[in-house]
């Protein structure tokens, strides 16, 4: 049975990182299950779910500093379970918009208003951008949500409409499409 292990990484971009880490990961007889990757101000950052046999990611795991030496990378990583764990409360799959001019506390206001009704992001990305007339800072951010499925859709969006207000921001949300 195949075990797992979470690894995220953080250096200065250049071409070839993703190489370098995903031969690294293949030579120690292990495979890429799940990533996420970008370029934030300069810099790269990866998190991927990494799976193999159990002597094998405790080998990958050992020798971890020796990539992170090679490649100039800050690397952590953990145990982990599969990617699909049970979830106790079946959920249903959402994905929310929240577009507006840029000032703090977008991200916290509405991740905590997600909190506070139970549901999940599974997954984030913002973006700031400038208006073209009025080089305003635009930010966009778009989440992919886990929904309780006993939770009543016009609940979540009189929430959001309430703090998309409060925020100025333009917040929507809507089922995901089918894989």
């Amino acid at each position: 049975m195949d075990t797992h292990l979470v690894i995220s990484a953080v250096g200065q971009d250049r071409p070839g990182i993703v190489d370098e880490v995903s031969a690294f990961i293949l030579a120690h007889q292990c495979n890429v299950e799940d990533s996420r990757m970008a370029v934030l101000g300069g810099d790269f950052a990866l998190i991927m779910l990494v799976s193999g046999p159990g002597n094998e990611v405790k080998k990958l795991g050992d020798h971890l500093p020796e990539l992170q030496d090679k490649s100039a990378l800050t690397i952590v990583s953990r145990s982990a379970g599969g990617p699909s764990t049970a979830r106790a409360v079946p959920v249903v799959p959402y994905n929310l918009k929240a577009v507006g001019m840029d000032h703090s506390g977008i991200v916290h206001n509405i991740a905590h208003l997600l909190s506070t009704m139970n549901i999940n992001v599974e997954a984030a990305e913002t973006s700031t951008s400038h208006a073209p007339e009025t080089a305003t800072p635009i930010f966009s951010m778009h989440m992919k949500l886990a929904v309780p499925a006993n939770l009543h859709t016009e609940q979540i969006r009189s929430e959001l409409a309430k703090l998309g207000e409060e925020l100025n921001v333009d917040i929507t949300i809507k089922p995901a499409e089918p894989p």
